[in-house]
């Protein structure tokens, strides 16, 4: 009787299986139910014409619904990321012109005081 283990890839694949295994379930589980999202309410039902699984949509709704906390964070990553970009842009100035703190902060100040 040998006690070998498997090996790394073995039970990553496994792991993959299951992964896919347990969505398949889930869509089946979501494909007869409506889903809400608790922040707006908004609902998706069996009858929606969508292409893809029930979670999918919900996953997608999250991005946009201005009540949900994570598409106020995904706002405030984009603000930022642009905030960033434009400090970097004028950092880089081909004319040699250095960006000055204080103009850095005002940037920077600007983006966080967005809402």
């Amino acid at each position: 009787m040998s006690n070998q283990h498997p090996s790394e890839a073995e039970v990553i694949s496994a792991q993959k299986q299951e992964i896919e295994h347990l969505r398949t379930w889930i869509n089946d589980l979501q494909s007869g139910m409506y889903i809400n999202c608790v922040y707006c309410g908004h609902r998706y039902g069996p009858k929606t014409d969508v292409p893809v699984s029930m979670a999918e949509v919900l996953k997608e709704h999250v991005e946009t619904c201005p009540k949900h906390p994570m598409s106020k964070l995904k706002a405030d990553v984009d603000r930022l990321t642009a905030a960033l970009k434009e400090i970097v842009q004028e950092y880089e100035e081909p004319s040699g012109c250095v960006i000055d703190g204080a103009t850095m902060g005002k940037i920077a100040k600007e983006a966080l005081n967005k809402d």
